[in-house]
């Protein structure tokens, strides 16, 4: 008898109606701020995925490694400084935005700033191994920051906390949808530039330059963006 007394409390399933799916997915982002936080997150993750997809060929092409190390190698002693790096300053990030009133874009600008510095260092830089893992150390510690400080404005700004997790999910469209247009787009810019660049000098590094200054340019323009956010200090 409990399990049919249980049983009318759930409420009785609705045919999916995709009109409504549609509008349920596209209602958050007529909220002004929500869809500020939701392109400055896709802009930027169009700048991370530009750095993080084209690494190893940098690696293969661009940096003198030892003998006895590979760019498979390489990349991943890159990664581990880059995230390490970013686990660091995510916690740090996270506390000190609390610590300073709930102000975000600061932090939000600082981290862009170093993540740009370090493509640009990246892209023009001669150095070898050591100087390029340097750089992803860099990058690695505005990443964890912006991470942490990202995640804050956006529940700071959900339209309707009733429908708190639909929205969360629309957001996450910002994380994963860049990876599918920055990887093509990098990787026309880099064939194309490198073989212009090698055609006039066999030791170009032009298509690469131009990899890591567009992801220069997306993360400095998703930061740049976030000053539309009226409801995060």
């Amino acid at each position: 008898s409990s399990g049919r007394a249980d049983s009318t409390l759930i409420p009785p399933m609705r045919p999916l109606s995709m009109r409504k799916l549609a509008g349920d997915l596209v209602a958050p982002l007529l909220d002004h701020d929500f869809a500020w936080v939701f392109a400055t997150r896709f802009i930027f993750q169009m700048g991370v995925y530009t750095v993080q997809e084209f690494l190893q060929y940098y690696f293969r092409d661009c940096v003198p490694l030892p003998q006895d190390v590979t760019p498979e190698t390489a990349v991943s002693y890159g990664m581990l400084c880059l995230m390490t790096a970013a686990v660091i300053t995510a916690g740090l990030g996270g506390v000190a935005t609390d610590r300073m009133g709930g102000r975000r874009k600061v932090l939000v600008y600082v981290a862009s700033g170093a993540m740009a510095s370090s493509c640009c260092g990246v892209a023009f830089s001669d150095g070898g191994l050591v100087v390029t893992l340097a750089l992803l150390v860099i990058f690695g510690l505005g990443f964890g920051c912006y991470l942490a400080v990202d995640f804050a404005m956006v529940l700071d700004v959900l339209p309707d906390p009733a429908h708190a997790a639909k929205d969360m999910a629309v957001w996450s469209i910002a994380l994963t949808l860049p990876q599918m247009l920055a990887t093509p787009i990098g990787g026309v810019l880099l064939d194309v530039f490198q073989r212009i660049g090698r055609a006039r000098h066999p030791e170009s590094k032009l298509g690469y330059q131009l990899v890591f200054s567009v992801a220069s340019f997306y993360l400095v323009l998703s930061s740049w963006l976030v000053k539309h956010i009226k409801g995060v200090k």
